[in-house]
């Protein structure tokens, strides 16, 4: 066992743990290989983290976890397997579609009613509109900040599938926060459009995505901020 292992095994009686808080400075340093002993864990803090990011498989048994908190640029939230079980967390960052790999589809994200912010990334594997349906974005009211990201450089699907996919990921009038990014589609979608439906929007990134047509925004009353990167084939506002 390594050390950190060692003593959450020594810790285990702690049923009634709420908050968990690991750091380390040892870049070998591993977390430990199940944590699940700590069911009633609200809150797990690894933003001191500088060890492995290999999450522990029993993560996901965590059932009443609402924070786990890492590091900005971390990419830890996106090796939690079977996220879908974590019905009570507030934040997860990424999220990367892998179709072919148990514990990582869209649909993960269908009961995670309770997300602040989220991140869904590798969206070129998803190809159907169904399977894009089932994050339910939609019905995710308290849902503040969301990046929806494309690899432009890997997809191989067609620009009208990438439109429709893009429409299926409607989220919530609530939404504050709004990153696209790689998007292939020839256009915004209605809900950033002509039925603009995120009527709350304050803050717009758009990098790379290859519209021809963007939004007007007439009817962002809350908009503060617009940001635009890499966009090469903008012709008209509508």
């Amino acid at each position: 066992l390594c050390p950190v292992e060692l003593m959450l095994h020594n810790f285990s009686g702690l049923v009634h743990l709420r908050y968990l808080c690991l750091g380390t400075s040892k870049s070998q340093m591993h977390l430990p290989l199940s944590i699940s002993k700590f069911y009633h864990l609200r809150i797990l803090y690894l933003d001191l983290w500088d060890g492995s990011c290999d999450l522990p498989k029993d993560m996901s048994n965590l059932a009443k976890l609402c924070h786990f908190y890492v590091p900005s640029d971390d990419q830890l939230h996106s090796g939690i397997y079977n996220v879908g079980k974590l019905k009570l967390l507030e934040e997860l960052k990424m999220f990367q579609v892998n179709k072919k790999s148990e514990g990582f589809e869209p649909k993960q994200l269908e009961h995670l009613t309770k997300l602040r912010e989220l991140g869904i990334y590798n969206l070129e594997k998803i190809d159907t509109v169904e399977e894009a349906a089932q994050a339910k974005l939609i019905e995710k009211k308290y849902l503040r900040r969301l990046t929806l990201d494309w690899d432009s450089k890997r997809s191989s699907v067609e620009p009208d599938v990438e439109a429709a996919v893009l429409e299926s990921l409607q989220p919530h009038g609530d939404l504050q926060v709004l990153c696209i990014r790689g998007h292939g589609g020839p256009s915004c979608p209605t809900w950033l459009g002509d039925e603009f439906a995120v009527e709350a929007l304050q803050s717009l990134f758009l990098d790379g995505v290859s519209w021809e047509v963007f939004p007007s925004l007439e009817k962002a009353w809350d908009l503060r901020e617009l940001r635009f990167e890499d966009i090469a084939r903008l012709k008209e506002f509508i």
